[in-house]
Order: structure tokens, then sequence, then C-alpha cells
């Protein structure tokens, strides 16, 4: 029974073109310090933003602080769950035993507020349920196909390696902007709140407070979705960057003579663009639903934030709400929409060139890299909805304001 287990440990999960990756941490173990800090850097530099989530109860998994992705587990039966449900329990009760969900609703403003506060309590809970058992279980296939294609980057791809200092800026600047967005968020979210209890403003601060930390759940997996789609993006903008320093493109202001072109080399760029379209629709399948639920609640923030103004009630703290979670789905929006464009730009780097300078394998590769990306385009998938581009968000935005049954 020993053996077969460790027949079953040793399984490779991942192969491309004669080279694969073990699950076993053995397996994968660098020769020399220097091919380390090469191998792992994407996931070295994950790591620290994947233990904040921890600690917020949003990202219970196991081995965490393993430079071995594949080394990461999450099992539903454990401390990681628990501990999320603690957290969560605790946060929610202190909203009943302080407050008791008692609001005072007098005019029209506060009972707008009221609808939204109730909507931020559901989106809360829904959250919650989404990072236990969506976001922490289905992004682990997302970082372990990064990791691959990391590994990979310098022996077989031939690809530059970003430099300490890209790393640290990459990932540096977007986590000061988001520390500094989620803090005030959750500032703005209980200055919020305080504005419908109907307590005195000393027993106001712990349920404030509560509410506060609460809504940092609504804003945290658009930032794991920014970090990881972000990789995606770049991975797909260096793959373009190799194929246009071998040659593989058209510039319809030259003549094409036959060349001496790598075949073997043209195939290790199709898997490994297969591979990050494998990682776009695994980050579809992780975020799709969330982004649909955001958004309805950016429509809904988007109405009731109207509404105030109509009612002669311009709320700063509304307004920031609404200005944040705006900025996060163009951001989303943004970055699936390039995603989309890079994933396919290279059908626009092979449209030019003349079969007669392309040898027969090389005919091939192309000729199969096209065809499976028209069976599978790359694009960012909200849960079936609809595509996370620039022009459908907005249509799909369009219809639901017009008609809103």
């Amino acid at each position: 029974m020993n053996e077969n287990m460790k027949l079953e440990q040793e399984k490779p999960i991942s192969r491309f073109h004669g080279f694969s990756l073990s699950t076993r941490s053995s397996c994968i173990r660098p020769q020399c310090l220097w091919f380390r800090s090469c191998v792992m850097s994407f996931y070295d530099s994950f790591r620290w933003v994947a233990l904040c989530g921890k600690l917020l109860g949003v990202f219970p998994v196991q081995n965490i602080l393993s430079r071995n992705p594949f080394a990461i587990r999450y099992r539903v039966f454990s401390i990681d769950i628990l501990y999320s449900i603690i957290l969560h329990t605790t946060i929610m009760g202190i909203h009943y035993w302080w407050n008791g969900f008692q609001f005072s609703a007098d005019n029209r403003f506060k009972q707008l507020i009221q609808v939204l506060i109730l909507f931020m309590y559901v989106r809360t809970v829904a959250c919650f349920v989404f990072c236990l058992f969506r976001q922490a279980p289905k992004s682990l296939r997302v970082l372990r196909l990064l990791e691959v294609f990391e590994r990979h980057r310098e022996t077989t791809l031939n690809l530059r390696t970003p430099t300490t200092l890209s790393k640290c800026l990459l990932l540096g600047i977007p986590g000061f902007i988001n520390l500094l967005l989620s803090a005030t968020y959750a500032f703005e979210s209980g200055h919020l709140v305080c504005e419908i209890y109907s307590k005195s403003p000393r027993d106001q601060y712990w349920p404030a407070l509560a509410f506060g930390f609460s809504c940092l759940w609504h804003i945290i997996p658009p930032l794991f979705y920014v970090y990881l789609s972000t990789k995606i993006l770049f991975n797909f903008h260096d793959i373009n960057r190799a194929l246009i320093a071998k040659g593989y493109y058209a510039t319809y202001c030259r003549g094409f003579e036959k060349f001496d072109d790598d075949s073997e080399y043209l195939g290790n760029l199709r898997v490994f663009h297969n591979l990050l379209s494998e990682a776009t629709h695994a980050l579809s399948i992780c975020y799709g639903s969330f982004i649909s639920v955001q958004k309805l609640f950016l429509i809904v923030a988007v109405v009731v934030n109207i509404s105030a103004y109509i009612a002669a009630a311009r709320d700063p703290h509304l307004l920031v709400l609404t200005s944040i979670d705006i900025f996060h789905f163009l951001m989303m929006t943004g970055i699936s929409h390039s995603i989309k464009k890079r994933g396919c730009k290279v059908a626009r780097l092979f449209q030019g060139i003349p079969l007669s300078a392309l040898s027969e394998s090389s005919k091939n590769e192309i000729e199969l890299w096209l065809l499976q990306l028209s069976v599978h385009p790359v694009h960012v998938n909200a849960a079936g909805y609809f595509i996370l581009d620039k022009t459908q968000t907005f249509e799909v935005t369009r219809k639901k304001k017009l008609h809103p049954s």
C-alpha cells in the first residue's frame, strides 16, 4: 500500500515536450542556489500576498510558506478553514452583539444607505464563502501552471528572466496602492455604517470597526485576480516578443527569404502558449462567478449613489466606496481585455508570413497553433454569462441599467 501511495505521489501533473514536473518536492529540488532563485521566483513573490490573505481568512491553504507551490494543499476539514470560520463568525458576532443590526432610517437618504448596508452584509457572506470554497482550491492550479512557465522561461524558451528590481517594483508598487485602497475602503465603510446606527458615537466604534474589517473581503479577491492575471499578461507578451525576435512576424515592407527556422523552439513556444491559455481558463473557473456578482453589486452601488445625489445628500463616504469598486472592476476588465489581445496576437504575427519561407515542420507547428487558438480562444469567461473584455462588459452593464427586470 505504501508503494502504491509513493507511485501515486510521483505521478507527473504536467508534461511538455519531454520535461515534466512532479508533485514531490524532491523531484524539483534545484541543483544550486542560483537555479533555485530563478525557478522559484514567481511563487517567492506571491507567497507573501498569499500569507496576508491567509491571515485575513480569505486564503486558507496549508504549507503556504513553502517555496514549492506544488506542496500547497487545500483541505475542507483543516485548521485553516476553522480559523477563517472563527474569524468570520467573530466579526459578524460583534455586529450583532453591539448593534443587533438595528438601524435608524428616518429619511430617504438613510433608507438608501440601509439598503446598501444590508446588500454589503450579503456581499460579505458571499465573498467569504467564495474565498473559502472557490478561490482557495481553484487558484492552486493557476499558481502551479505559472510556476511551470517560470521554471522553463530561461532554460527551454530562452526568455530573459526579470531582474530583482523589476520583481520588487512589480510587487511593491501595486502592493502599496492596494494596501492604501484597502485601508481607505475599510475606513470609509466604517464611517458609512455609523450614519444609520441608532446608538451613541461611543457605542458605534466596535461595530463600525468590525464592519470595516469585514468589507476588506470585498476587495481581496479582486487583488488576487489582478496579480495573477497581470502575470499571465506579461508571459503572453514575452512569448510574442520571442516570436518577433526569431523573425516570425509580418512587416509587409520587405521581401521574405527562406530562413533556417527552429521548429523545435517554435513547438516549445506553442506548448507554453497553450499552458498560458490553460492558466487563463483556470482563472476563469476560479473567478468567473465572483466577477458576475461584482458587476451586480457595482450596478446596485452606482444606482444607490445616483439616487443619493438626487436626494441632495452628497455623501463622501458613499462616493469613495463606489469609486474604489469601480476602479477595481475597471482594472479587472482592462487586464482581461489585454490578455485577450496579447493571447491572440500570434495569429496577427503569422498571417503575413508566406508559406514558402517556412520549412515543412514549421508549417505544421504554425497550423496546429492557429487551429488550437481557434478552437480554444484566449479570454476570461465570467461564469458563462459574458466574456470579460471592454466591449461585452459595458454592453452588459448598459442593458442591465436599461432593463433592470
